[in-house]
């Protein structure tokens, strides 16, 4: 495709249908693995997956450069205290909480990597799917069928467009608010005495 197609409605008017159609193609795959009597979790995973990179994997594939332009400010804050081992918060209010920028610059100055370009543009991607690592553990601990909560995992995919998935704090905080859920529900959750019997291919994990 060609990236000046593109127009006011963003990457979807520009894609080919058969793009469309290969999305289609594998959410009824993933439907028709989920409705198989034989738990396949690691099949289901692997169309999540699939899924969430047919969706945020097609703009760094299309684009030459990353797509939010504050995600080059952020680049600037990380290469600032990389450089400088200081903050501004005179500069920008953002420098107030640096943690993820120092985060960052810690990271790219021990790899020696001085471009950040390829970093911003898979960020998206990168940030969908270790969101999907522990909403898949609270889901464990959700009182539903197992057909329900893959249902939930995918439905997690397709509408979570929050346009908080660049390089960010607030994009990083979030995987750790996930992971903060997953730990509480996973090993301090308490657990209810079961007083109903368990339906067919229901609640067993």
């Amino acid at each position: 495709m060609d990236p000046a197609d593109i127009d006011g409605l963003g990457l979807i008017s520009a894609l080919p249908t058969t793009a469309f159609i290969a999305i289609l193609i594998m959410i009824v795959s993933f439907f028709i693995t989920v409705t198989q009597s034989t738990d396949r979790k690691f099949l289901l995973l692997f169309q999540i997956a699939a899924i969430t990179f047919a969706l945020h994997g097609a703009g760094a594939l299309v684009a030459d450069e990353p797509r939010f332009p504050t995600a080059y400010i952020h680049a600037g804050f990380v290469e600032f205290i990389g450089r400088t081992g200081e903050t501004a918060i005179n500069i920008d209010a953002r420098m107030g909480w640096p943690g993820f920028f120092a985060l960052f610059a810690f990271v790219t100055k021990a790899a020696g990597i001085t471009d950040l370009t390829p970093i911003l543009q898979w960020t998206p991607l990168l940030s969908n799917l270790l969101y999907l690592l522990p909403f898949v553990l609270i889901l464990r601990q959700v009182v539903a069928t197992t057909r329900a909560r893959w249902f939930a995992a995918l439905l997690f995919v397709l509408v979570q467009w929050i346009g908080q998935d660049y390089f960010s704090p607030q994009g990083f905080t979030f995987a750790l608010y996930l992971a903060f859920v997953a730990i509480l529900l996973r090993w301090f959750g308490r657990v209810e005495t079961r007083t109903k019997p368990i339906p067919p291919k229901g609640c067993a994990s």
